[in-house]
C-alpha cells in the first residue's frame, strides 16, 4: 500500500524553488517515501523538532552538485496519508 503525499504550506514553498532540473528525481524520492515510510524515515531529533518523521535523501544534478534534502512529515490519523509539513534543502556548495 503506497501512502497519499499530501503538502502543506511550507512544503509546497519550498518544492517550487527547486530547480526544475531536479523535479523528477525528486518526485521519485518522495515515492519511494509514500511506498515505505516506516523504514526510509527516522524520528525527528535534534536539529529538528521531535514531533514529525524525517526522510533523507540526496539528488547529485548535472553539475555535479549534491543537493540534500530532509522531508519532515507526520502521518495522517487515517493511516493512510503523509503530511509533508516542511522541506530542508541544502544545495550544492551549503554549509552543513
Amino acid at each position: 500500500m503506497s501512502f497519499r503525499l499530501v503538502f502543506g504550506p511550507r512544503a509546497e514553498e519550498a518544492y517550487e524553488e527547486l530547480p526544475f532540473s531536479l523535479l523528477d528525481e525528486f518526485d521519485a524520492n518522495m515515492d519511494r517515501l509514500a511506498s515505505d515510510p516506516t523504514t526510509l524515515s527516522v524520528p525527528g531529533t535534534f536539529p529538528f523538532p521531535a514531533n514529525r518523521m524525517v526522510f533523507h535523501f540526496s539528488i547529485d544534478d548535472h553539475e555535479g552538485g549534491r543537493w540534500d534534502f530532509a522531508a519532515h512529515f507526520r502521518y495522517g490519523s487515517e493511516e493512510q496519508t503523509l503530511h509533508v509539513i516542511a522541506l530542508t534543502v541544502l544545495p550544492p556548495n551549503s554549509p552543513a
